[in-house]
């Protein structure tokens, strides 16, 4: 649970308070007149979801790789055993496919902070939100939902769907799409934002 908490904070602090700045700033307006609005939220929305997800994936990668030349990677795993199946492919793929899964949990939490942000453009909201959510979803109700609705359990990749690739599709797409549906939501925001000044 720690290292979820630590891995959306990291995959906030750069991108998660980037709309506050722009409506503090009123650069909002000048971007909104050069294109428009649907244009501005939009290329806000894919802008934080493509840098988030690319950080923390440079980022978990750099790190075995870090650590790859002091320790070998070995042949036993935390996931449990449907991910563990690709240590038996290839352990780099292994590493590769978590990087993936973990980026894109990342990824939903940093569009999840701008949709934060188009209700209450302040910084230390828009940045505890996503934290208290997830806190919420794994220890409130979150916990009777379905195993391949819990989002803890998607996250680490314990949740058997199928074989290991179903597996780590289903842990991105569902991350991918409830990306989409955050950033379509901050969108529908951002105009009725604009729209009322």
């Amino acid at each position: 649970v720690m290292s979820a908490f630590l891995a959306i904070f990291v995959g906030l602090i750069p991108y998660g308070s980037s709309f506050c700045v722009d409506w503090r700033n009123q650069f909002i307006r000048c971007h909104a007149i050069r294109t428009s609005q649907n244009t501005y939220a939009w290329s806000k929305v894919f802008a934080v979801a493509a840098s988030s997800f690319a950080a923390v994936f440079a980022g978990y990668l750099l790190t075995i790789l870090l650590f790859w030349t002091h320790m070998p990677i070995g042949h036993e795993s935390y996931d449990g055993a449907v991910l563990s199946q690709l240590i038996a492919v290839n352990p780099l793929v292994y590493l590769v496919v978590r990087a993936a899964m973990v980026s894109a949990f990342c990824m939903f939490w940093a569009v999840f902070s701008l949709l934060v942000a188009a209700y209450c453009a302040n910084v230390f909201v828009t940045l505890s939100a996503p934290l208290i959510a997830y806190y919420f979803l794994i220890n409130g109700p979150g916990r009777w939902l379905p195993s391949y609705l819990q989002f803890n359990r998607i996250f680490l990749g314990s949740v058997a769907i199928g074989g290991p690739w179903l597996t780590a599709g289903y842990s991105v797409m569902l991350f991918i799409a409830l990306s989409a549906v955050a950033g379509l939501l901050f969108c529908r925001k951002v105009k009725r934002r604009l729209a009322n000044g």
